[in-house]
């Protein structure tokens, strides 16, 4: 595709490849079939990039340039119809006049049509970005308008291209032998490129230079790819041959500030035909000039002058990029674009680093794309502020024995002092402060002394701070810098400095007891329990307490030690316990894990073991037992043919070849453990496979004729996905060509149709700068164990730290619940109206949510004037409208909206609203805010004003 901005011209400005065939597919119709039908093909190719080139409202001729190569003139074809669809505005069909046009064979054939698109243009709107702070954290948020939202951000990394005349350099110091590909040549530099530098090129006799391994198929199908998916430099990158019989060579001259090439090539098969001269100079500072000499000759041909980085977005044709004729000692100039060194720019325009120098009008080029891949560029400049001050150039921690800073250390803080000035600077002297409950200083004064223009001065062990023993895991210290001198000058800056400290927990349980690896009624057994840190910093001289309070478990060894445990990393220790003989197969024990450590270091965990294996043997006859649920192209089958124990086993669906059937489990491991079944498969050996996975990770795999043998494989506590699938390659069946599963031993996990019930399924209450308790209740109605997980978080999904819990974790047998005392802390808080949900999950990671709607009212003892009362919806339940009642003791202004038990809101019916003093009722037809009826179930009414809040629980039937 090509186009021009003369609509009367014969010949496109621009030029657009697409290699739609190439006879990648073999000698076919144009679908790859052999019916009448399959000569046609209707395609359609993208040319908004033609929008980058031209202004909105230009009217452009668009050409379809069709190059047909068919040397043996083996076929003939023809274009039934071209048109240009526009969809700036709608959709616009401009077709050409021209229909059923033959293509010329072994060249081109040329349609056209005139059109003008108007289009909205994306623009990058800022102009400038605010000086920076050198070692002061910077950020600045980029602005565009136009276009199609949302926006894509980044640098423009292209080059800047500058085109005129200049003597072309014969370089001939010293001659290349590239062959007939390439050679290696090592230069006096490091070259930058593109984020890289490079010190080795790759010269190639096909006219263009490289640094890596070339990309090859499928990208040489087409040379337009080739040169997008590679790192190429290229000033004329065509097929080319180097032939003695007309000195043609290879040339090199450089040294430590630019290296340059010179090819005097011709054209591959033109030896006597063709005469090429053309070089490529890099700078050290990454610029690239391309020359073409007094003498260019060449035929017809395709070639490329231009720059690629090799991914497909950053590359650049110059001028004269495959022009048939480059003037005389014509020179492209292509100037590097760069961005300052640590500093990156998101897709969402936020242009943020740390400035570690002193800059200048630094040129950095932005790039924004748009919805419809138009774009703009713009170079805005970048500055440090201020030109002679002293800043913090770099620091450093001893703490403990390294320089990692861990709870309860004594740091020691060495800082490395710069002056960026041009003036001798005298009786300088830095402090340090911070505010933090963590840190404790005890030595935040430094005397620097004079400095004179770009002198560095390190001062070890300048600054000293304590760790106090509670500081959170993976902490950031920010510490106040203030430099002064002698003229009453003063720097500010930060150091940002981060604490670790000890996160352990129990994170898996096995039991041992030399036979099954399941804790049975009446056993005596070992449980080993492995303790993780998650934490940054070593833990020593662990103390680990095991405790329960269930009367069916006797402790036998309850504490165990370890020296230490390093950071993200793990350690077993062993406990012995033995299981009461009258204790219920499938009951849950729950046993806490209390830690103790240096530096007044603890934390407790709890852990779960059930009683006995879990088994499944299908003698139901069907999937009952456990939710079974199946995916591929056909389900798994009960069989009562074969099977391995009793009357039944699973067996895969009947399936064709290239399908599968799969059989899969979700299920909660109360604790490590072991999972066995018996596996028969009857299949094409080596092709068609049985396999196991977990998790989807394949695990085994059997094919061929194996009959009923025993897999035993460990797994770990969690949740995890069992599967057993079978498989068939493209063709060939043997066999009875399927697999069959029997007698599968689980480790003890959690009740598989867990029902989880809670009360109360709303809190909504008024409070002062106070904290408020209460509690609530989990019961387990199923008929297994169930294990249950609490957290706190707001609209956005985000934690809140105002409800506090004694427990955020439990196991329950069946019938049992469970009482959690849930603290509610406004002391922190100011006035308004708070909203959160408490999530429930299960061991299946089932959610329950109970909404918390608060509102913190400093004042709230001072009067007992309420605005509202006597609030009622009616009736309740509803199944088509509902009234919400409500009266007013006195006139005011009042919200009013519906919420789901998820906290999210439904409905607003009326926001600000004024109301006179009276009684007042306000009608909710079961719609969300777009007019849809909502399903039905239990919804919440929120009515509030002023600092009074009012809700009421309302069902909605179906």
């Amino acid at each position: 595709m090509g186009i021009s901005t003369d609509t009367t011209s014969l010949t496109p400005e621009y030029i657009l490849g697409f290699p739609v065939f190439d006879y990648q597919g073999g000698c076919h119709y144009m679908q790859g079939d052999t019916t009448e039908e399959a000569k046609t093909i209707e395609f359609g190719l993208d040319i908004t990039p033609f929008l980058n080139m031209i202004e909105s409202g230009t009217p452009v001729r668009y050409f379809l340039l069709v190059d047909e190569r068919d040397p043996n003139n083996w076929y003939t074809g023809e274009i039934v119809n071209f048109s240009i669809m526009d969809y700036t505005s709608g959709l616009t069909e401009i077709e050409c006049e021209e229909t059923n046009v033959w293509i010329n064979q072994g060249s081109l054939t040329k349609l056209w049509v005139n059109h003008t698109v108007n289009f909205n243009d994306v623009v990058v709107e800022s102009d400038s970005l605010q000086p920076a702070t050198v070692y002061e954290p910077y950020n600045a948020s980029l602005e565009a308008s136009g276009g199609t939202t949302d926006y894509l951000w980044d640098y423009d990394l292209n080059f800047t291209e500058t085109n005129y005349t200049e003597t072309f350099p014969m370089v001939n110091a010293e001659q290349l032998s590239p062959g007939s590909n390439y050679t290696t040549k090592q230069l006096d530099f490091s070259f930058p490129f593109y984020g890289e530098e490079y010190d080795e090129v790759r010269v190639y006799a096909d006219g263009y230079i490289m640094f890596e391994d070339v990309f090859d198929w499928p990208y040489q199908v087409y040379d337009f790819f080739n040169f997008t998916k590679n790192k190429i430099i290229a000033p004329f990158m065509a097929d080319l041959n180097l032939y003695s019989a007309t000195n043609d060579g290879l040339w090199y001259e450089g040294n430590d500030i630019s290296a340059t090439f010179r090819w005097k090539a011709s054209v591959n098969g033109y030896q006597n035909n063709s005469v090429l001269n053309f070089a490529v100079q890099l700078f050290n500072n990454g610029d690239i000039k391309y020359y073409y000499g007094s003498a260019n000759e060449y035929p017809h041909i395709e070639w490329v002058s231009g720059v690629s980085a090799g991914d497909n977005k950053y590359y650049q044709f110059t001028e004269v990029s495959n022009d048939p004729v480059v003037p005389q000692n014509f020179v492209c100039d292509l100037k590097a674009s760069f961005y300052p060194e640590g500093f990156s720019v998101s897709r969402f325009g936020e242009f943020s680093g740390l400035p570690d120098q002193v800059y200048e009008n630094f040129e950095v080029k932005f790039r924004v794309t748009d919805e419809s891949n138009l774009t703009d560029s713009k170079t805005l400049l970048f500055s440090t502020d201020g030109s002679n001050y002293l800043v913090i150039d770099n620091y450093s921690v001893v703490s403990g024995d390294n320089g990692v800073i861990e709870f309860g250390e004594t740091v020691y803080l060495t800082v490395d002092i710069e002056s960026l000035g041009e003036e001798t600077i005298y009786d300088a002297d830095m402090l340090i402060t911070i505010n933090d409950e963590f840190i404790t200083l005890t030595d935040s004064i430094e005397l620097l002394g004079d400095f004179e223009p770009g002198e560095i001065k390190s001062f070890v062990n300048a600054f000293i701070f304590n760790v106090n023993n509670s500081v959170p895991d993976d902490y950031g210290i920010d510490f106040n810098t203030q430099i002064n001198d002698d003229n009453g000058e003063s720097w500010l800056s930060h150091i940002y400095l981060t604490a670790f400290a000890p996160e352990i927990y129990a994170s898996n349980i096995i039991v041992d007891d030399g036979e099954n690896g399941g804790l049975d009624p009446g056993e005596t057994a070992d449980l080993i329990i492995t303790l993780t840190n998650d934490g940054g910093a070593t833990a020593n001289n662990i103390v680990a307490t095991l405790l329960s309070s269930d009367p069916y478990i006797t402790i036998n060894t309850n504490t165990a030690g370890l020296t230490s445990i390093n950071p993200y990393s793990s350690s077993d220790i062993t406990y012995n316990i033995t299981v009461s003989e009258n204790v219920p197969l499938g009951y849950i024990l729950e046993f806490a894990v209390d830690i103790e450590a240096d530096n007044d270091y603890v934390s407790s965990s709890l852990v779960f073991v059930a009683i006995g294996l879990m088994n499944e043997d299908f003698e139901t006859g069907n999937f009952s037992v456990y939710p079974w649920y199946f995916i591929g192209d056909t389900n798994w089958l009960i069989d009562n043919a074969t099977f391995y124990e009793g009357n039944y086993s699973a067996v895969s669906g009947d399936i064709e070849d290239n399908q599968s059937s799969s059989m899969l489990l979700n299920a909660y491991i109360l604790g490590g453990g072991e999972i066995s079944f018996y596996k028969k498969v009857s299949s094409e050996a080596n092709y068609d496979y049985l396999k196991f996975l977990i998790d989807g990770i394949e695990i085994d795999s059997w094919a061929g004729e194996q009959d009923w043998s025993i897999e035993s494989y460990q797994v770990d506590a969690g949740l995890h996905t069992f599967t057993w699938t079978y498989d068939k390659d493209v063709s060939v069946s043997n066999g009875s060509d399927c697999g069959w599963i029997d007698l599968i031993t689980f480790p003890p996990f959690g009740d598989p149709y867990p029902q989880l019930s809670y009360t109360p399924e709303t809190f909504v209450f008024t409070i002062e700068n106070e904290i408020v308790s209460d509690t609530i209740t989990i019961t387990n109605e199923g008929s297994g164990p169930l294990i249950y997980t609490i957290e706190t978080v707001d609209s956005l999904g985000n934690p809140i730290e105002w409800i506090i819990f004694n427990s955020q974790t439990g196991g329950l047998n069946a019938g049992e619940s469970d009482e959690i005392i849930v603290d509610f802390d406004a002391t922190q808080l100011e006035e308004g109206n708070y909203n959160a949900n408490i999530v429930i999950s299960d061991h299946l990671n089932n959610e329950f949510i109970i909404s918390v709607w608060m509102l913190v009212d400093i004042n709230t003892g001072l009067s007992e004037n309420k605005q509202v009362s006597n609030t009622c919806n009616i009736p309740n339940p509803f199944n088509h409208t509902t009234n919400i009642c409500f009266e007013l003791n006195k006139p005011g202004s009042l919200s009013l909206e519906i919420y789901d038990l998820k906290g999210t809101k439904i409905r607003t019916l009326f926001s600000g609203s004024l109301f006179s003093k009276g009684e007042h009722n306000v009608k909710w037809d079961a719609t969300n805010d777009e007019g849809n009826r909502v399903e039905a179930g239990l919804y919440l009414y929120k009515l509030s004003g002023g600092k009074e809040l009012h809700t009421g629980k309302m069902l909605l039937t179906d």
